[in-house]
């Protein structure tokens, strides 16, 4: 690990106990009159403090890496076991009306975060944003460079915003905007059109595989409970340039009939849920930034037909409960 310095910021809020303490790092290059960057990773629930900055970057700045709020080491942190309980559910199908098991967890959830004296509206961006001015101020440090990378970018453009003097300029890696934590299908099915007919689709899987799945993907009637966790493994790992070709070509094998890789993909679904997410945070975060009922109905509405059903229709079926225990979209 790149040398650095570590300490904490301690900010108001209105959870329990009346603050919330942050660590940062700083991890400084060599020479003089050097700029200030601070990276955001992505999220929510995931810690920005498992970054580590290249030594290239260290050549031309000083990197600052702050703790996101109620997750990693950040004090207190979100906990409830009924958010793992909830993704972990079996799901009859990747929509609303498959995922009222998921909603009753969810609704467990949030009543027990609330009973533990937390108020959903300190994790939200404007909070996060304000954060990062605060560190500013303490390290004394004057206008700095942000760079973001997926949610973070949404922390990064409200910071930009609220603290206009206090940036210097932004670099926004895979930039996330409103409400960028609900996938649309429609959406999705056509950023997927437009790769299978690039060459690089056609030297990756194929002609063949791209034909396929150009008009979405079904089980042929033949649908259960490990094809909605299979297809939710295989929606995170389509991104992946080194696992898209694998997971596409699995895909295809189910929609043909009994695949043992595809029957593989259903049994990773849990390891990969308890590992990707500190999930009280992520739907705190995510309820509070991207929490709107029509929007989760639309994505919904789309889901039948699309290769990818969108998994917004399981993460966000807990709307209702949310609200029940005085959440509110921000």
């Amino acid at each position: 690990m790149p040398d650095h310095e570590s300490d904490f910021i301690e900010r108001p809020c209105q959870s329990a106990p009346g603050t919330i303490r942050l660590p940062y790092r700083r991890y400084r290059g060599t020479g003089t009159a050097r700029g200030t960057c601070f990276f955001l990773g992505g999220g929510p629930g995931m810690s920005n403090l498992s970054f580590r900055p290249p030594e290239a970057w260290l050549d031309l700045m000083d990197v600052v890496v702050l703790e996101y709020r109620g997750v990693g080491k950040s004090a207190p942190v979100l906990r409830s076991p009924h958010f793992t309980k909830a993704v972990l559910k079996p799901v009859k199908r990747l929509s609303l009306a498959g995922s009222a098991a998921v909603a009753d967890d969810l609704a467990r959830g949030f009543a027990d975060l609330r009973s533990q004296g937390v108020a959903f509206d300190d994790f939200g961006l404007t909070s996060m944003a304000d954060d990062l001015e605060a560190l500013r101020q303490k390290l004394g440090l004057g206008p700095v460079l942000l760079v973001a990378h997926s949610f973070g970018t949404r922390v990064a453009q409200v910071m930009q915003t609220r603290h206009r003097a206090s940036v210097q300029g932004s670099l926004l890696l895979g930039s996330n905007t409103a409400p960028g934590l609900i996938w649309f299908p429609d959406e999705i099915q056509a950023v997927w059109r437009r790769w299978l007919g690039t060459q690089e689709a056609e030297n990756t899987i194929g002609a063949e595989v791209a034909a396929r799945l150009l008009d979405g993907w079904s089980r042929r009637g033949r649908w259960s409970a490990s094809d909605s966790r299979a297809l939710v493994t295989a929606f995170f790992m389509a991104f992946g340039q080194s696992t898209r070709q694998r997971v596409l070509r699995t895909m295809l094998a189910a929609q043909r009939g009994p695949s043992a890789a595809w029957w593989l993909m259903a049994r990773l679904y849990s390891p990969v849920m308890r590992m990707t997410f500190s999930w009280p945070a992520f739907f705190v975060t995510g309820y509070v930034v991207d929490g709107d009922p029509a929007a989760v109905a639309r994505a919904d509405a789309q889901g039948g037909a699309a290769m990818f059903q969108s998994p917004s229709s399981l993460l966000f079926s807990g709307l209702d409960g949310f609200f029940e225990a005085g959440g509110a979209r921000r």
